[in-house]
């Protein structure tokens, strides 16, 4: 895909370079780009399909070529990551641990409240995440993960189950759903933390692209208006 970039030193590519050139050589992602349910996957999908059919000259500038983005600062306050939570179908709570325990050097287990669990794994100096079935809730603690985040070690063990045909897996907008669908017979709810900003780059640094469905801009209620909005005419 082609990149263009706006003039001046200030909000082009001129203030762009000297960002780049401030960041520290251990950490120097100064984007990341989130795509948004893979519209930057389908845009660049087309244009391969597209460009088959084009000469060079017209490949050169053909406006299929081209993505527009927005440049946003993660830090800015109108920008809110909420983790989306993972509701697993058909599996026991020890086939879960047995593949956790692939994944991680060593895991604990303390029962918690639903609402002690949700405090608890908000301390991200460790990774902790939250679990609930039928018949337990509280927090697991992992040393040595395979991932720097929860959502990328837990991404791995869903990984291993599916594929082994163990079990079935939802992606859930909402703490509360996720409990309520985890805590019925035969599921297992996995509640994330929030994303840490101040470490979002590091992360991806250290494990590569984010797993899906690690993080939603705003909260679930807000999905509502993308089909609200298909309405109007």
């Amino acid at each position: 895909m082609g990149r263009r970039w706006g003039g001046g030193s200030r909000g082009g590519r001129g203030g762009l370079t000297a960002l780049h050139a401030g960041l520290d050589a251990d950490n120097p992602l100064l984007f990341a780009m989130g795509d948004g349910n893979h519209s930057f996957a389908t845009a660049k999908s087309i244009w391969a399909d597209l460009r088959e059919g084009l000469t060079e000259a017209e490949r050169a500038d053909h406006p299929a070529r081209f993505c527009l983005v927005e440049l946003e600062n993660i830090f800015d306050d109108g920008l809110e990551f909420e983790p989306i939570h993972r509701v697993l179908f058909g599996l026991t709570h020890a086939a879960f641990e047995a593949e956790l325990a692939k994944h991680c050097g060593w895991f604990a287990f303390a029962a918690a409240t639903p609402e002690e669990a949700e405090a608890l794994i908000e301390d991200q100096t460790v990774q902790r995440f939250a679990y609930a079935d039928a018949d337990v809730c509280g927090v697991y603690q992992l040393t040595k993960p395979q991932a720097s985040i929860p959502a990328g070690t837990l991404q791995r063990v869903i990984d291993a189950l599916i594929a082994s045909g163990t079990c079935e897996v939802d992606y859930i907008h909402g703490a509360d759903v996720t409990l309520e669908l985890g805590r019925r017979p035969g599921n297992i709810a996995l509640l994330l933390p929030p994303v840490a900003k101040d470490t979002f780059f590091a992360s991806i640094v250290a494990d590569g692209a984010l797993p899906r469905k690690t993080f939603s801009m705003g909260h679930a209620a807000d999905k509502r208006y993308y089909l609200e909005a298909r309405r109007i005419r």
